[in-house]
């Protein structure tokens, strides 16, 4: 709740979050992708800036993102491959990075 939180509050309102699994979301920004791909890397910033407080104690927050164009006529389904493709592009540089894939 707490990284949804954050990841919430670095969003405009114009901007949509869902859960897409276990640990991943999904966000949408309603920007142009250059715009876009720099609002994911702030809230990325954002999210890992300081540890989640909890009742065990202070909690590191670690996530890898990925970013990739929506194109209207081609639907959802390759905007989320692509963001997938590119999330596990910035995993393999390191936590905290945004991977991008321009392939649609």
């Amino acid at each position: 709740k707490g990284v949804a939180g954050r990841l919430a509050s670095g969003l405009s309102q114009e901007d949509y979050i869902a859960r897409w699994g276990g640990d991943e979301f999904l966000l949408v920004l309603r920007a142009p992708f250059e715009a876009g791909t720099s609002v994911a890397q702030r809230v990325v910033d954002h999210v890992t800036s300081s540890p989640m407080s909890t009742s065990a104690g202070l909690v590191p927050v670690s996530l890898s993102a990925g970013a990739a164009p929506f194109e209207a006529p081609l639907g959802l389904d390759p905007a989320i491959a692509g963001a997938d493709r590119a999330m596990y592009k910035g995993r393999s540089r390191g936590v905290g990075t945004l991977g991008v894939d321009y392939s649609l």
